[in-house]
């Protein structure tokens, strides 16, 4: 945790994703997730919390 950002440091948060990554997750689990080393920005609202990880991967799968 960062100060109202999650960081993913050694995967702790979102495992197969960059451990660069870090997000601002609000209520209704609204994401801002911001992959510094791929220049990317997802922002994402009101979604499953169990389905968190599967979008953001699949948004990774989809620009490898």
């Amino acid at each position: 945790y960062g100060f109202l950002w999650w960081l993913n440091k050694r995967a702790s948060h979102w495992t197969g994703l960059p451990e660069t990554s870090y997000a601002a997750v609000g209520a209704g689990t609204n994401i801002v997730w911001v992959a510094p080393d791929e220049d990317m920005v997802i922002v994402a609202r009101w979604m499953h919390p169990d389905k968190v990880d599967d979008v953001l991967r699949g948004f990774m799968n989809a620009l490898a």
